[in-house]
């Protein structure tokens, strides 16, 4: 069995988890959740999972910048995941989540919450 790369992403209000396999997405769910992505996060965790079957290679977590409390429970679960199987865990800025298309430089706005927003450049 080829090796897969599980990514989970919860450090906006919607939450995503995906599988990498042999160069294409293999699995993909999204869900809403303003306030409780600890709820929301785990069936779609199991699906991603069992799709990797044994095969899981790596952990992609984003890391933010974003909500506090949604980044923590992604880390939390990718680090406990990654433990169990015996593979690495690896933090990526969430900005850098962006489709295939995206090249060169871009510039990301996002909600900081209380009325801020963050500017990002990433190139």
């Amino acid at each position: 069995m080829s090796s897969a790369i599980l990514a989970i992403e919860t450090s906006t209000p919607l939450g995503s988890v995906a599988v990498w396999r042999d160069g294409a997405v293999c699995f993909e769910q999204s869900f809403s959740s303003a306030r409780s992505h600890n709820s929301q996060l785990f069936e779609p965790l199991r699906e991603a999972l069992t799709t990797c079957g044994d095969g899981l290679s790596a952990i992609v977590v984003g890391t933010g910048p974003a909500s506090y409390t949604g980044v923590r429970i992604g880390i939390a679960a990718a680090q406990g995941i990654a433990l169990s199987r015996g593979v690495p865990g690896i933090g990526l800025a969430s900005v850098l989540a962006v489709d295939g298309q995206t090249r060169g430089r871009y510039r990301v706005c996002g909600d900081a919450r209380r009325g801020t927003f963050f500017l990002a450049a990433v190139d």
